[in-house]
């Protein structure tokens, strides 16, 4: 086996932990390293993989930052051309979809600069043609850099930008109109095509919507409920063309290729069967992934059949680990982003699993063995899942073990065969599709019992008990006969069987504020309780800002929270209300709403714009939430509302002048500061361009502070807090601190 193959992944995997790009002397050293690949010493060749591998890597992160949206046109209007690549996503009045540039001007047709974006993430609002794959369009587009939220437990959504290859974002502006230049073209037009003629043959209901996803890879039908299940029983593989797919379709061809070259007389004594069977098998799988669109998944595994392919054709007999070796470093030379995804992981580890098993045990024969090394490479995979995802789908052993068979044997077979005849005979193709059709809903009904019976947050679990389990699942692959295996059982089953993380007690109430994108959600923590003011927006059908942001930091510190105060009536307030009342259902809502929201079981609280007190208790100690409107001065008639307690201070507000009064958190030194030390309104309109965003303190309230927020979005502060915010209303002792929290854009 040559050394440089693990050091060139080696190299490539560890770059992906770099934090920045070093200084070209670094880069001199690094490309005179990767010489040692020329020299017969084992780890001289195992250096100079790596030196490569750092190369090729650091190469490919150059090449992305220099197609990055230059800083300077962030929120600038541009014009620009090009082609949809992939399938649009329409959702009511929105559609997403990426566009690969060709050109783009600035508004007064200044050509720009240096490279061009390779692809943006694009939405238009209520376009009256909205774009469709394959087609050429000139439109005006508002853009952004890569960016995200990145809050402790939540999901990274700039690296999984990175990783896709989208350098900007935006959205699509109404003046001048978007022109289509040309009509759908290529293979992502073909798709869309084949999606459609798919949809037309079935009934309108939520199952249908899984076929596309199985045909083309099209899953933009798949309902948030759909996106639950496949989450909660780990088989959203099984839905979408992957990996597993490819497998199939390849193994099929094989059989089919090789006994067809059979039945010819005289053909096996020039070619043997199982060489003919590989060419079918590489057409069939190839065809497959352009189904799919060629994405990242199917390509990984593409390649990886291609070596298997390729050894046999060039009758080559590697070792196992040699050809994954091969494998593996293929797939990280065509994309050194690919580690970036839990799926490279899960891919090679459920490979490398096999090989240890099938070395261990030799080749299980009978369904028994199948589901024997089935069962072990799913508890081997949990840890790993648990920490990519943040949840254990404990019910993802037996649901694959039913679901891989029926998809396999039952659905994709008539599925597969049903797509070339949606032109000449749509009526036989309607009849295989509603075959796959109903297996699928059986199918689903069954997940869905499991996915509501199996699922454990992992999130809620310490970490090193996830590491721990990892050991587990290392000990259990051993031979039979290593001293100390038998531990493995209780080792895997730690994060089961353990107490989940415990909050750590505080005595003084705390507030962590988290961006959730679309304005900042504040969490006041009493002991091991917790209020929670604002639950972010719902920015699609499976998009919740709750779940990325507010629900992971939750779990990861042990809170359950007591009440939810949404703070207004708007989709950016309540969008994430009714997930967290589901994934928190004890806790008790409040709304400081002037008018009653019909879709937030539970209100307590009377409309604020009347006044009202209500006497709620966090951990040990009892609060005063109070809403109130100013009674007199510039600000007569701005509402206000506070929490308080007896003892410690400190405030935080988030608002928007389109929804009703914000929440300020407020702990005065004493019950008798209760009205004065509050936090008010100057002008609540922080995230829309053009109008004055800032807290002001009242002068009543200056007594005692030890810290105010002014809370605005990032490039959106218009110049405030003001001058006299920073002179007068704030004590000259105390810094003023932005809490910049970027305003999610259309399109983001």
């Amino acid at each position: 086996m040559h050394a440089g193959l693990p050091g060139f992944a080696l190299g490539i995997i560890g770059w992906q932990h770099a934090s920045s790009l070093p200084d070209w002397p670094w880069w001199i050293g690094i490309a005179l390293g990767s010489g040692l690949l020329l020299l017969a010493n084992p780890v001289a060749r195992l250096l100079g993989g790596i030196a490569l591998g750092v190369c090729w890597a650091g190469l490919h992160a150059q090449i992305g930052l220099d197609h990055r949206l230059p800083v300077a046109l962030d929120g600038e209007d541009l014009v620009i051309t090009g082609r949809v690549v992939g399938l649009p996503e329409h959702h009511g009045h929105r559609t997403r979809f990426l566009l690969a540039p060709d050109t783009a001007e600035d508004l007064s047709g200044q050509p720009l600069e240096g490279p061009l974006p390779r692809r943006i993430r694009l939405s238009g609002y209520g376009l009256a043609k909205p774009p469709g794959a394959g087609e050429r369009w000139q439109l005006t587009v508002r853009l952004r850099p890569p960016g995200g939220t990145l809050n402790p437990g939540g999901f990274d959504f700039e690296r999984w930008l990175h990783q896709q290859r989208l350098d900007a974002t935006g959205y699509v502006r109404d003046a001048p109109p978007p022109a289509r230049l040309q009509s759908g073209q290529g293979l992502h037009a073909w798709r869309e095509q084949v999606a459609e003629r798919v949809r037309a043959q079935l009934p309108g209901d939520e199952t249908a919507a899984l076929l596309p996803a199985l045909a083309v890879a099209d899953r933009s039908d798949m309902t948030t409920r759909q996106w639950e299940v496949v989450s909660a029983t780990g088989t959203g593989h099984l839905l979408a063309i992957s990996g597993l797919h490819i497998g199939l379709v390849a193994g099929f061809g094989f059989l089919l290729g090789g006994l067809a070259w059979c039945a010819v007389p005289g053909l096996t004594a020039r070619i043997p069967a199982r060489l003919a069977g590989a060419v079918v098998a590489s057409l069939l799988a190839t065809s497959y992934a352009a189904l799919a669109g060629f994405t990242l998944p199917t390509r990984r595994a593409l390649i990886m059949l291609c070596v298997g392919l390729g050894a046999l054709w060039l009758r080559r007999r590697p070792g196992s680990w040699h050809a994954l070796l091969i494998a593996l470093a293929a797939v990280l030379a065509l994309d050194p982003l690919a580690p970036l995804g839990p799926g490279f992981w899960l891919s090679f580890g459920a490979v490398a699993i096999i090989l240890v098993l099938v070395a261990q045990r030799g080749r299980t024969a009978g369904w028994l063995g199948a589901l024997r090394m089935h069962a072990l490479i799913s508890l081997a995979i949990l840890p790993v899942i648990g920490v990519w995802f943040g949840e254990l789908p404990l019910v993802s052993a037996p649901a694959n073990m039913l679901a891989i068979p029926v998809v396999a044997m039952l659905v994709v077979p008539p599925l597969l065969l049903s797509l070339p005849l949606l032109w000449p005979a749509p009526w036989l193709a309607g009849l295989l599709l509603s075959w796959s059709h109903g297996v699928l809903d059986g199918l689903m009904g069954v997940l869905v019992w499991m996915a509501d019976h199996g699922q454990l947050g992992a999130s809620a679990i310490a970490a090193t008990g996830l590491w721990v389990a990892g050991l587990g699942a290392a000990l259990l692959l051993l031979p039979r006969g290593w001293p100390g295996r038998w531990l493995g059982v209780p080792l895997l089953a730690l994060p089961v069987l353990a107490t989940p993380v415990t909050p750590q007690v505080v005595d003084d109430p705390q507030v962590t504020i988290l961006d959730a994108g679309q304005g900042l959600v504040s969490v006041v923590t009493v002991g091991d309780q917790a209020l929670v003011y604002g639950t972010g927006a719902r920015l699609g059908p499976r998009t919740v800002v709750a779940e990325r942001t507010l629900i992971p930091w939750l779990e990861t510190q042990g809170l359950s929270p007591r009440y939810l105060v949404p703070g207004g009536e708007g989709g950016a307030w309540t969008g994430g209300l009714s997930t967290l009342q589901q994934h928190f259902p004890g806790a008790e809502t409040i709304t400081t709403c002037d008018t009653p929201v019909p879709d937030m079981p539970g209100v307590v609280l009377a409309p604020a714009g009347q006044g009202c007190d209500l006497q709620i208790t966090l951990g040990d100690r009892r609060a005063l939430l109070t809403a109130r409107e100013e009674p007199a001065g510039e600000q007569a008639g701005a509402p206000w509302a506070a929490i308080v307690a007896p003892e410690g201070y400190f405030s935080a507000a988030d608002g928007d002048g389109a929804a009703p009064p914000p929440l300020t958190v407020v702990y005065p030194v004493t019950r008798e500061q209760a009205r004065l030390n509050h936090v008010r309104e100057a002008a609540r309109h922080h995230h829309h361009p053009g109008v004055a965003g800032a807290l002001t303190l009242s002068a009543a309230g200056r007594k005692g502070l030890a810290l105010t927020c002014f809370i605005a979005g990032e490039g959106r502060h218009y110049h405030r807090p003001w001058a006299t915010s920073r002179q007068s209303d704030v004590p000259a002792r105390h810094p003023v601190n932005p809490l910049s929290s970027r305003p999610c854009h259309p399109g983001q």
